[in-house]
């Protein structure tokens, strides 16, 4: 959170003595930079006045001057304490204090607290104590920045409603939270037949019953903070109301600085008068009968905007909705790797099936498949590029297929082979339709291609497990994601260090290359999060990084990825083990394309999900969609003023996003369902209204490859939705071990009994096929997760408890798991089917 006070108290002098001095003091943003001073008042409780020593002294730039305490006309004992007002609000993550430099001790501080706060009057508990060195050096606090305290949620009183039976109803609570927390509604009164929504907080249904009912609206933010309204609503007989309205406002998003038109038309009522609230601070006009207003915005955001209709009879009817505003698109839009695709001209939707061996297309207008067509081995992502033709790139075959999209149905009509055993992933094409970029695995690389021939033209060295690609608008650099964070210094011992020998941040990495001299021009280092381990955050490092896809206005990007928590425990974090909800934790980075560094403020914990795995922007920027993929959800994220706005959702394991040219529909990959779903977003994209609904599903795969019992254990793999596997949706198994492979991390298992132990690839393992499993070979069957199941990810179990519990079976080496259900079995029949070991592509072919 940012903080504008801060206060550091001395509790003891160093000394005993009842004095304070001091020579600097400085505070410490969230990067841990000094922020600076300029625009600081500084205030002491006591400072001498004859001669004359300031608090002002502490923030001067000169450590040889000094800030004391009064000690000639009275002496005031400890505490004693100085009180900073930065001016503006920062986040703060340390302090340094000097003690006088004039060879003097008196009044140097031993003892301490300090404390941060948002108004100068609520300090909360300190968020740092302590006692300093009995010296004269700077003393230096650090500490992970506090979030800011939990401020309580808005709610809008509507009025007094007025109803009649039988006509329907469809009133909204407007409520705002000043933290961006996502708000739950409940009512209690309501007339009988209506109903709030908890999500949206929209009272809709259709009264029964004449009378006066007195209702309480509690909106509440999940952090404690909750706020109530209390009105008389009142239903008349039926047919007794000219009930008041307002249409439908259409509210399409806008660039910034460009004037919006909006037209309220009431219906109904008496004498109806219309008032606006833009939701940017302007305040709310007048009631007028003047239908039309136009209001210009100054920053780019989501603005709630409110037309309120009242009339002569006392009646009130509201349209909220969000009005996006936008920054100038660039002229051609950027681009990121993906494995579904829309095809505007012909109203198609292409998509990889990775187990299949196939790419499945559908026509959105007909709503019918259009062909499944045979490609390599595991196609992992695709593209539409020059003259038509979709280039899908196989994985698991190492090439290219090339697919003629204007024949119906469509088909192979070349290949591209690329390097042997090189495990080629993420595909872009540049804007002009010139070069074709390709992410190579397995050689650290990125591939570019003639996007005409597909023929080689350069390779690039961009350090390993490069996955997923994005391209600027004008195709000037392009953005690689290592899938895998590189080991951290330390990482295989109980002290893992997050910042190198020069204090340089180190984490999750987004290479950039500069497409004209192909050579790289900037490493983005995603940072290990220091927010405290809780219900709702955690640390970690980013890992598992998906495509950087760029903003429609080329300002920004934002990364999908998880958040590996290999700070904690019990040997690495003082005894703080892992846990369900402190191990991985889904997020998303922004990357700010100005200044080519992440905006690690900006950062987004997707709380009680494990996975990121893909983003689509909406087409002006205004709306981004997250899949995650382990608790099968999509996130609608607030792009300006990053924080989730709602989740819906969809199939297993949601892999990849697109969305129609005309921004009314989202399809969504969902891997491990083998489909494709359908989603109407263009109430939010288009009218500013906080609804999706699921349109249709369309079945991907005519024919599955995988045994019918391989594939439940893999849906299994992937999933942390089902309370069996996994509590609140974080810890799949796929989460650390995605496609059967690595995360690279070491994690600190040690209070599992394991000690500090890497995660392996279970590729070419076979399960059993290797003998004991676990590091320390104590699980000699697969089934033996069922254990780590329960108690690292906290889900019930595959197993009946009656199952699990009898004679020595929960016990690794114990009585045989096998046997006793049928989706632990299911799973330990993926685990085995892992029995290819992936080429090297340093070997001849």
């Amino acid at each position: 959170g940012a903080f504008r006070y801060v206060k550091l108290v001395e509790l003891r002098e160093i000394n005993g003595k009842p004095f304070g001095s001091g020579a600097e003091f400085n505070v410490l943003d969230g990067s841990g930079a000094v922020i600076n001073r300029s625009g600081w008042t500084i205030t002491a409780d006591s400072s001498l006045a004859q001669p004359a020593q300031p608090a002002s002294r502490l923030i001067d730039g000169n450590p040889a001057t000094i800030w004391h305490t009064e000690y000639v006309t009275s002496v005031a004992p400890v505490p004693h304490q100085i009180v900073v007002d930065m001016g503006t609000g920062s986040t703060v993550s340390g302090f340094r204090y000097l003690p006088r430099q004039d060879g003097k001790v008196n009044g140097t501080f031993g003892q301490y607290a300090f404390y941060v706060s948002m108004d100068g009057v609520n300090w909360g508990t300190p968020i740092a104590q302590g006692t300093f060195a009995s010296d004269t050096t700077e003393k230096a606090v650090t500490f992970a920045p506090p979030p800011a305290p939990n401020q309580t949620p808005v709610v809008s009183n509507p009025g007094s409603p007025v109803s009649a039976v039988g006509t329907a109803v469809a009133l909204a609570i407007a409520a705002s939270d000043a933290d961006g927390d996502m708000l739950s509604f409940a009512a209690s009164g309501l007339p009988a037949g209506l109903t709030i929504s908890a999500s949206t907080g929209l009272v809709s249904g259709t009264p029964t019953a004449v009378g006066e009912s007195n209702v309480t609206v509690t909106v509440t933010d999940g952090r404690g903070g909750s706020a109530t309204a209390s009105f008389v609503w009142t239903v008349g007989p039926a047919g007794s109301l000219n009930q008041l309205g307002l249409a439908a406002i259409a509210a399409p998003p806008r660039t910034v600085g460009v004037a919006v038109s909006y037209t309220a038309v009431p219906e109904g009522g008496v004498n109806p008068k219309v008032s606006w609230n833009f939701g940017d601070g302007t305040g709310t006009s007048a009631p007028s009968t003047t239908t039309t207003v136009s209001h210009t915005f100054s920053s780019p955001g989501l603005y709630l905007v409110e037309a309120r209709a009242t009339d002569d009879s006392g009646q009130s009817s509201v349209r909220q909705f969000l009005q996006a505003v936008h920054y100038p698109l660039t002229a051609t839009p950027p681009a990121a790797s993906t494995n579904i695709v829309y095809d505007a001209q012909r109203s198609w939707i292409w998509n990889v099936n990775p187990d299949a061996d196939t790419v499945t297309v559908f026509d959105d207008q007909t709503q019918t498949k259009v062909a499944e067509i045979t490609v390599g081995k595991a196609p992992k992502s695709l593209a539409l590029g020059p003259g038509a033709r979709m280039w899908v790139v196989n994985e698991g075959s190492a090439s290219i297929s090339l697919i003629d999209a204007t024949t119906t149905p469509p088909s192979v009509v070349g290949t591209v082979p690329l390097p042997a055993a090189s495990e080629p992933y993420g595909l872009v094409f540049d804007a002009a339709g010139i070069n074709a970029y390709v992410a190579l695995q397995a050689t650290g690389r990125l591939l570019v291609l003639d996007a005409l021939s597909g023929s080689e033209t350069a390779q690039v060295e961009v350090g390993a497990h490069p996955r997923h690609l994005s391209v600027t608008a004008d195709g000037t650099r392009v953005l690689v994601s290592r899938f895998i964070t590189p080991p951290l210094p330390g990482e295989d011992t109980g002290a893992p260090q997050t910042t190198d020998a020069s204090g340089a941040k180190l984490g999750g990495e987004v290479v950039v290359l500069d497409t004209a001299t192909r050579q790289i021009v900037k490493t983005v280092k995603l940072q290990h999060s220091e927010a405290p381990d809780m219900t709702v955050s955690g640390r970690g490092i980013p890992n598992y990084l998906g495509a950087a896809v760029i903003s429609p206005d080329g300002r920004s990007a934002w990364v999908p990825s998880k958040q590996d928590n290999i700070k904690r425990g019990t040997l690495r974090d003082l005894g703080a083990n892992l846990t369900f909800e402190n191990t991985v934790r889904a997020i998303s980075s922004r990357v700010d394309l100005q200044t080519w560094s992440e905006d690690y403020a900006a950062r987004l914990d997707h709380d009680n999900s494990g996975v990121a795995s893909a983003v689509v922007f909406d087409p002006t920027g205004s709306y981004f969609f997250v899949a995650l993929e382990a608790s099968r959800e999509v996130a609608v994220v607030d792009a300006y003023n990053r924080h989730e706005l709602m989740r819906f959702d969809v199939g297993r394991a949601p892999e990849g996003l697109v969305l129609s040219s005309d921004a009314r529909k989202l399809f969504v990959h969902n891997f491990m369902d083998r489909t494709v779903g359908v989603y109407d977003v263009s109430a939010l994209t288009l009218a500013g209204s906080m609804r999706i609904d699921p349109l249709v599903t369309y079945a991907a795969v005519g024919t599955e490859k995988l045994p019918a019992q391989v594939l439940r254990g893999k849906q299994f793999f992937y999933d942390a939705r089902d309370p069996q596997l996994a509590r609140d949706g974080y810890l799949s198994c796929a989460a650390c071990h995605n496609d059967g492979g690595h995360d690279g991390r070491t994690w600190d298992l040690t209070g599992f009994g394991e000690g500090v132990r890497d995660t392996i690839s279970l590729k070419g393992h076979g399960g059993m096929a290797h003998g004991q499993l676990h590091w320390s070979g104590n699980f000699d069957e697969v089934q033996d997760f069922e254990g780590q199941i329960r108690d690292l990810a906290g889900g019930t179990g595959l197993m009946a408890d009656s199952e699990f519990y009898s004679g020595s079976r929960s016990e690794p080496l114990g009585d045989a798991k096998a046997g006793h259900s049928a989706d632990l079995d299911a799973l330990a029949a993926y685990v085995a089917s892992l029995s290819k070991t992936p080429g090297s592509p340093y070997r001849n072919p």
